[in-house]
């Protein structure tokens, strides 16, 4: 038996011996994410139900009690989730005609992929403070509304959701596209081409065929870009100048302020309300 032979019969290829490959190919990441993220974790949920300054002296809840009656963490709840959830939505729209573009149209796929990967080297305080030159007051965005509408037509972005926002969708969009995407381009070029010849318009391919199958990419951009806008402090703190108060920033405050087991609550009850939602994202992609 020749060497090349000998590598191959030594290749598992009982299910059993599958099954066992995986968890010992996971070992490294799993001793990454331990130590890592599952003991921060564990931590964070001990300090949250804790007493004491530093919460590490017996249970209580009542901080819970506080942040799920108190209007003002409650009314910083509603805003932190409509922000992401038009961020989610306006990613979306966006996403959904640039992914279908590059799957069309493959000269024009690099020049999309490199305009939207390019701005991901820039840091992000870089760009949000280029948003901040956009969005101002005297900037061209309020002068090209101004021109088009009057000088009482100028809006206050800065200091405002409608710019949080906007930058937000800026800055999440590659994750939606990239994800929608990848869905799409397992869709096999017979799929459509069949729908074209039993007489389906570009629209009904689009429409009926295209967005069905992409299902799965749509999920994962979808709550993807969600959770990270649920959970961005950078762009609330810059854009919203401290009058944008979501709840990354108000975990900052009370952290700072060192009210460590106020942070870590709201810090659980933003994890709690964001899990189902990967949960379901994982099941739409299993059903899909």
């Amino acid at each position: 038996m020749t060497t090349a032979a000998a590598a191959i019969a030594d290749v598992p290829t009982s299910r059993a011996e599958k099954r066992l490959l995986v968890p010992v190919l996971a070992l490294p990441v799993l001793a990454l994410l331990l130590p890592c993220l599952v003991a921060p974790l564990l931590l964070m949920i001990r300090i949250s139900v804790g007493g004491g300054r530093i919460g590490l002296d017996g249970f209580t809840f009542d901080r819970f009690g506080e942040v799920l009656s108190d209007p003002y963490y409650l009314g910083s709840l509603g805003v932190t989730l409509f922000i992401a959830l038009l961020t989610a939505l306006g990613s979306l729209a966006l996403a959904l005609p640039l992914a279908y573009v590059m799957l069309r149209q493959p000269r024009w796929r690099m020049v999309i992929i490199g305009s939207l990967i390019g701005p991901l080297v820039i840091s992000v305080v870089v760009r949000l403070y280029g948003w901040q030159l956009l969005l101002s007051e005297s900037g061209p965005v309020n002068n090209l509304i101004a021109l088009v509408f009057g000088d009482e037509a100028r809006m206050m972005f800065i200091g405002s959701w409608s710019g949080v926002v906007i930058t937000m969708i800026h800055t999440l969009l590659p994750y939606a596209c990239i994800a929608i995407f990848n869905s799409m381009q397992s869709i096999g070029p017979g799929v459509t081409e069949a729908a074209q010849t039993l007489g389906a318009n570009p629209w009904q391919v689009f429409l009926k065929v295209v967005l069905p199958l992409s299902a799965r990419g749509i999920a994962t951009g979808t709550v993807l870009v969600f959770a990270l806008s649920a959970t961005s402090f950078i762009v609330p703190a810059v854009m919203g100048a401290g009058r944008v108060n979501t709840f990354p920033m108000l975990i900052y405050q009370q952290a700072t302020a060192l009210n460590f087991p106020a942070a870590a609550a709201l810090a659980v009850v933003l994890l709690v309300l964001l899990l189902p939602l990967s949960a379901l994202s994982t099941r739409g992609r299993d059903i899909a």
